[in-house]
Protein backbone atom coordinates (compact mmCIF):
# COMPACT_ATOMS: atom_id res chain seq x y z
CA UNK A 1 0.00 0.00 0.00
CA UNK A 2 1.26 3.15 -0.84
CA UNK A 3 1.17 6.19 1.62
CA UNK A 4 -0.80 9.81 0.69
CA UNK A 5 1.62 12.43 0.49
CA UNK A 6 -1.47 15.09 0.93
CA UNK A 7 -5.11 14.81 1.04
CA UNK A 8 -7.49 14.31 4.07
CA UNK A 9 -6.29 12.50 7.69
CA UNK A 10 -9.46 11.48 9.53
CA UNK A 11 -8.56 11.36 13.29
CA UNK A 12 -11.19 9.67 15.72
CA UNK A 13 -9.15 8.19 18.54
CA UNK A 14 -10.41 6.74 22.31
CA UNK A 15 -10.11 9.10 25.28
CA UNK A 16 -6.89 7.35 26.09
CA UNK A 17 -5.09 8.28 23.39
CA UNK A 18 -6.37 11.77 22.67
CA UNK A 19 -3.15 13.45 24.36
CA UNK A 20 -0.69 11.63 21.98
CA UNK A 21 -3.12 12.50 18.83
CA UNK A 22 -2.16 16.49 19.31
CA UNK A 23 1.45 15.75 17.58
CA UNK A 24 0.28 13.01 14.82
CA UNK A 25 -2.21 15.82 13.84
CA UNK A 26 0.59 18.88 13.93
CA UNK A 27 3.10 16.48 12.11
CA UNK A 28 0.16 15.37 9.87
CA UNK A 29 -0.46 19.24 8.95
CA UNK A 30 2.94 20.29 8.61
CA UNK A 31 3.37 17.46 6.09
CA UNK A 32 0.68 19.19 3.71
CA UNK A 33 -2.39 16.91 5.03
CA UNK A 34 -5.77 18.48 6.27
CA UNK A 35 -6.86 17.10 9.69
CA UNK A 36 -10.55 15.76 9.87
CA UNK A 37 -11.81 14.86 13.41
CA UNK A 38 -14.57 13.53 15.51
CA UNK A 39 -16.06 16.04 17.95
CA UNK A 40 -14.37 14.71 20.85
CA UNK A 41 -10.96 14.05 19.00
CA UNK A 42 -11.69 17.81 17.18
CA UNK A 43 -12.52 19.13 20.65
CA UNK A 44 -8.26 18.07 21.89
CA UNK A 45 -6.84 19.33 18.56
CA UNK A 46 -8.45 22.49 19.02
CA UNK A 47 -7.85 23.25 22.14
CA UNK A 48 -4.05 22.48 20.98
CA UNK A 49 -5.09 25.02 17.79
CA UNK A 50 -4.47 22.46 15.17
CA UNK A 51 -6.82 23.31 12.65
CA UNK A 52 -9.55 20.65 11.93
CA UNK A 53 -12.72 20.20 10.29
CA UNK A 54 -15.08 18.31 12.41
CA UNK A 55 -17.09 15.36 11.14
CA UNK A 56 -19.65 12.78 12.53
CA UNK A 57 -19.44 9.29 14.00
CA UNK A 58 -21.44 6.50 12.24
CA UNK A 59 -24.27 7.50 14.69
CA UNK A 60 -24.38 10.92 15.24
CA UNK A 61 -25.87 10.85 11.29
CA UNK A 62 -25.44 11.85 8.15
CA UNK A 63 -23.09 13.34 6.62
CA UNK A 64 -20.48 10.94 8.70
CA UNK A 65 -17.32 9.05 8.19
CA UNK A 66 -18.27 6.33 5.81
CA UNK A 67 -19.76 8.69 3.55
CA UNK A 68 -16.52 10.79 3.51
CA UNK A 69 -14.87 7.49 2.50
CA UNK A 70 -17.14 6.69 0.16
CA UNK A 71 -17.21 9.99 -1.50
CA UNK A 72 -13.23 9.91 -1.71
CA UNK A 73 -12.72 12.65 0.56
CA UNK A 74 -10.32 10.86 3.02
CA UNK A 75 -6.32 9.62 2.00
CA UNK A 76 -5.56 8.21 5.19
CA UNK A 77 -7.16 7.08 8.96
CA UNK A 78 -6.14 6.92 12.18
CA UNK A 79 -8.82 5.07 14.23
CA UNK A 80 -8.31 3.91 17.88
CA UNK A 81 -11.40 2.20 19.73
CA UNK A 82 -12.45 1.57 23.00
CA UNK A 83 -16.08 0.06 23.90
CA UNK A 84 -18.99 -1.98 22.47
CA UNK A 85 -19.86 0.42 20.07
CA UNK A 86 -16.98 2.09 18.44
CA UNK A 87 -15.43 -1.27 17.87
CA UNK A 88 -18.46 -1.98 16.29
CA UNK A 89 -18.54 0.56 14.00
CA UNK A 90 -15.02 0.49 12.95
CA UNK A 91 -15.42 -2.60 11.21
CA UNK A 92 -17.75 -1.13 8.57
CA UNK A 93 -15.23 1.94 8.52
CA UNK A 94 -12.27 -0.39 8.35
CA UNK A 95 -14.00 -2.98 5.27
CA UNK A 96 -14.84 0.34 3.17
CA UNK A 97 -11.09 2.22 3.76
CA UNK A 98 -9.55 -1.09 2.98
CA UNK A 99 -11.77 -1.91 -0.24
CA UNK A 100 -10.61 1.61 -1.42
CA UNK A 101 -7.06 1.01 -0.10
CA UNK A 102 -6.73 3.54 1.97
CA UNK A 103 -4.12 3.23 4.72
CA UNK A 104 -5.63 2.63 8.27
CA UNK A 105 -4.01 2.23 11.63
CA UNK A 106 -5.68 1.54 14.61
CA UNK A 107 -3.28 2.37 16.95
CA UNK A 108 -1.21 5.79 18.14
CA UNK A 109 1.75 3.74 17.37
CA UNK A 110 1.05 3.35 13.88
CA UNK A 111 -0.24 6.56 13.39
CA UNK A 112 3.27 8.48 14.68
CA UNK A 113 5.60 5.58 11.97
CA UNK A 114 3.12 6.63 9.07
CA UNK A 115 4.20 10.15 10.10
CA UNK A 116 7.55 9.26 10.22
CA UNK A 117 7.35 7.86 7.03
CA UNK A 118 6.33 10.38 5.42
CA UNK A 119 9.12 12.65 6.21
CA UNK A 120 11.27 10.09 4.48
CA UNK A 121 11.98 10.54 0.81
CA UNK A 122 11.02 7.58 -1.55
CA UNK A 123 14.45 9.16 -4.09
CA UNK A 124 17.84 7.28 -3.26
CA UNK A 125 19.06 3.64 -3.79
CA UNK A 126 16.75 0.65 -3.55
CA UNK A 127 18.55 -2.26 -2.11
CA UNK A 128 17.72 -5.90 -1.73
CA UNK A 129 17.59 -7.83 1.78
CA UNK A 130 19.73 -11.08 0.12
CA UNK A 131 21.95 -8.54 -1.51
CA UNK A 132 22.84 -6.79 1.92
CA UNK A 133 22.94 -10.31 3.42
CA UNK A 134 25.47 -11.07 0.57
CA UNK A 135 27.92 -8.73 1.68
CA UNK A 136 27.71 -8.93 5.31
CA UNK A 137 29.22 -12.71 4.85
Amino acid sequence: MNLPTAGSALLSVRDSDKSGIVEVAQLLVAHGFKVVATHGTASVLNEAQVPCEKINKLRQGQPHILDAIKNDELSLIVNTTAGRQAIEDSVYIRQEALGRKIPYTTTLAGAFAICQALKSSAEGPVYRLSDLHEETI
